[in-house]
């Protein structure tokens, strides 16, 4: 599977909002600050559009617990660009285009 990636997106893995995010998921979800969440259960993903509300939430989820980077590596997470990919090194996920309703013509940004 696959979680959308539109504008600048922050991507999580689950496992990580499960174990280190402080309240669990219910605060997770509770607290995530617009409706852009998709998730296919193993990555979990929220869009922003202005990087000054990527900034602040991922400055959020480190106050919760979540490590962003170690030493330049993503740890819990990664900052997603829809057009230029990951702004970090990873490698628990991968980014790429796949093709809406198997359409060529209609190429996606996922992760």
């Amino acid at each position: 599977m696959a979680v959308l990636i539109e504008a600048i997106s922050v991507v999580l893995r689950c496992e990580s909002i499960v174990n280190r995010f402080s309240g669990g998921v219910e605060h997770f979800m509770s607290s995530i600050p617009n409706k852009t969440l998709c998730s296919d259960g193993e990555l979990a993903s929220v869009s922003f559009m202005v990087p000054a509300d990527v900034k602040s939430y991922v400055e959020y989820l480190v106050r919760q617990g979540l490590v962003f980077k170690n030493d330049g590596i993503a740890m819990d997470l990664v900052v997603v660009d829809q057009r230029r990919g990951m702004t970090s090194d990873c490698d628990w996920a991968i980014f790429g285009e796949a093709d809406w309703n198997n359409n060529p013509k209609c190429p996606i940004s996922v992760c």
